[in-house]
């Protein structure tokens, strides 16, 4: 952080928020919160869903939270996008570059997403190429 990272929010057990109560939800997005702020000394400002599972009860405390949330659907974000949800760039393409390049910027497609996913199950038993 003191670099000019933003730390941002993730809840503190990791849960799928959509399983949990209204109530965890708000304790697990509140705490995790407050504990990065508590140690930071500074706002936290975002949030992003574990596994991507961003229910409308957990979209609305995040905004009663002040926070911007991110879910895992690649994508740009536009001027109509929801900010507790929204988009972004896949990680997965600073890894392996052009796994995800090929259609974030323009938008998923169900065909594009399973071949993503798909690439991705792959990475995982192929050995990485080194970079000269």
């Amino acid at each position: 952080a003191d670099h000019g990272w933003s730390i941002g929010a993730h809840t503190l057990t990791h849960a799928r928020l959509g399983r949990l109560s209204p109530e965890k939800q708000l304790y697990e997005i509140e705490a995790s919160q407050k504990e990065i702020e508590d140690r930071l000394g500074r706002p936290c400002r975002f949030f992003a869903y574990p596994y991507g599972d961003a229910p409308r009860t957990a979209r609305q405390v995040v905004a009663e939270c002040g926070m911007t949330g991110f879910g895992t659907v690649p994508g740009r974000v536009q001027p109509e996008s929801d900010r507790t949800c929204l988009p972004r760039v896949d990680i997965y393409d600073l890894v392996r570059p052009g796994n995800a390049s090929q259609w974030a910027w323009s938008g998923p497609s169900r065909a594009g997403l399973l071949s993503l996913h798909c690439r991705r199950s792959l990475a995982r038993f192929l050995p990485r190429r080194s970079v000269a």
